[in-house]
This record gives structure tokens, sequence and C-alpha cells, in this order.
């Protein structure tokens, strides 16, 4: 089973004992530990959105760091509140109080690594989307690791600080909107770039370097072998001037549509006519 339909279903047998904990909490109302029943159905709803959301970003195996990061944290913070709930009353005022800053801790540094996953996940390829996601990164780490330093005492808790911090996550939520907007637009604009490349759908016929299965697949997409899995894709082109004139074959070094000096990279050899 792959790692991201095992968090798939760790997300549905999260939302099953989460319906089952909900119900039973209404339906039973003498139901011992009601409150902390209803408060455990509760976390288990929202952790098992973190839950979805990690399978998600479990496509991108280059990055698997921050994933597998928010994992751990997220999963230690959940037994933590679980203690916080159930064992409240066994503990001092002190230990309480470390034990919800500490999952707090434990909550926001899972959810950053989880928020820059869920970013990498748009593959932007141009400055300005990089620039923004990298902005939105940015901004939403320093506004937690400041609200988690005033939850520690760490830093001054005034007026200031908290306009600061909400500075940020404006940004930060913005640069996280804005960033799947700048990705679509590169698609956009590619796909019309493509409109002047040989066709989408030229069949190319070739061999899986896995399993050596024979295959032909549509050149420009994506596609997996139906044996192995293999992803491929098959990238076709043909230069072009920049009016768009076709310079397939053609041996001149200016482009006779526009005039535009066509580069040594992009001009058809020249046939040689000593060779039969």
């Amino acid at each position: 089973m792959g790692s991201r339909a095992l968090w798939l279903w760790i997300f549905l047998a999260m939302l099953g004992v989460t319906g089952v904990l909900g119900v039973a909490a209404l339906l039973l109302p003498h139901l011992p530990y009601k409150d902390e029943t209803l408060i455990t159905a509760g976390l288990l709803t929202v952790y098992s959105l973190g839950a979805l959301a990690t399978a998600a970003t479990m496509a991108r195996r280059r990055l698997l760091i921050l994933p597998r990061g928010a994992i751990v944290l997220l999963g230690l913070s959940l037994v933590g509140w679980l203690v916080s709930v159930w064992f409240e009353r066994s503990f001092t005022l002190q230990i309480r109080e470390i034990l919800n800053k500490t999952s707090g801790t434990l909550t926001g540094l899972g959810i950053l690594n989880l928020h820059s996953a869920m970013l990498f996940l748009a593959q932007v390829e141009r400055m300005p989307g990089r620039l923004v996601r990298i902005g939105a990164i940015v901004a939403a780490s320093a506004g937690v690791l400041l609200l988690l330093g005033g939850i520690w005492d760490m830093i001054p808790d005034s007026d200031w600080t908290m306009r600061v911090i909400g500075s940020l996550f404006v940004l930060g939520s913005l640069g996280t909107i804005a960033t799947p907007i700048l990705w679509r637009i590169e698609r956009l604009t590619r796909e019309q770039d493509e409109e002047h490349t040989i066709g989408r759908s030229v069949p190319v016929h070739l061999r899986f370097p896995r399993c050596g299965a024979e295959q032909t697949l549509p050149a420009n997409r994506t596609r997996r072998c139906h044996g192995c899995g293999l992803k491929m894709s098959i990238q076709v082109s043909e230069p072009r001037c920049q009016c768009g004139y076709l310079l397939y074959g053609l041996p001149e070094a200016a482009c006779p549509e526009c005039g535009r000096r066509i580069a040594d990279e992009h001009r058809w050899p020249t046939p040689d006519p000593t060779r039969s």
C-alpha cells in the first residue's frame, strides 16, 4: 500500500471514530465523560483533515520531508491535547499550562510544515510565482513563530506585536491564495505557446525502460505505463520564429515573414550537394 493510500485510510478511520464518539455523546445523555468525548470527537475531526492534506502532499516525492515533519508534529500535538483533555484533573495548574503550550507549539509547527508542503504542490516555474510562494511561507512562518514566542513569554505581549502578527498572517494568506492562481496562469500561457508547436495529440511509440512494455502515448502529455506505473512525458516541439512562422526545413538565415534573424540552433541544415 502506498503512503498516500495509507493516509487516506487513516483519514477515513479518524472520521469513523469521530462519528461514533459524536453520536454516542449526543444520544446517550448520561454517558460518562461526555464533555471529554465531544472534545475528542472535535479534535479527531480537525486532525483528520490534516491527514487528508498530508495524503495530497505525498505526491511530491522530492519534498517528503515536509509532510513527514507535519505528521510527526501534528501526531505529537494530538496526543498532547488528548492527554490534557482526559487527564486534566490529575495535573497541577503549572503542568497543565506547560502541556497546553507544548501542544500548541507542536500544532503551530506542524501546520507550518503542512502549509509549505501544500504550496509546493503548485509547480510554479517563473520568478513571480516562486517569489510569491516563498513570501507566503516566510510570512506565515514569521507570524506563527511570533505568536508562539508570545505564548511562551519570550516576546512582549503588546498591541503592536499583535498588529505585526496579524499583518504577517494577512500577507501569508494572500500569498497562499495567489500561488495556485499564478500556477494556473503559467499553465494557460504554456498551453497558448504550445498552439504553435506540433499537435499535443501526436502519437509517439516508445518502450518503457522499467518494464520494457511498448506503448503509444500522446506527445506533450504525461501518462503512466499500464504495466509498471512509471510516469513519462514526451515533449515534442518544432522551431518557429517569434512571429510564428514555421522554420522547419528553411535554410535561410532570416525569417521570410518578418525578416528577423534566425538563431543558428533553429536553422535547418543546408543539404550537402556532394552527398547522394
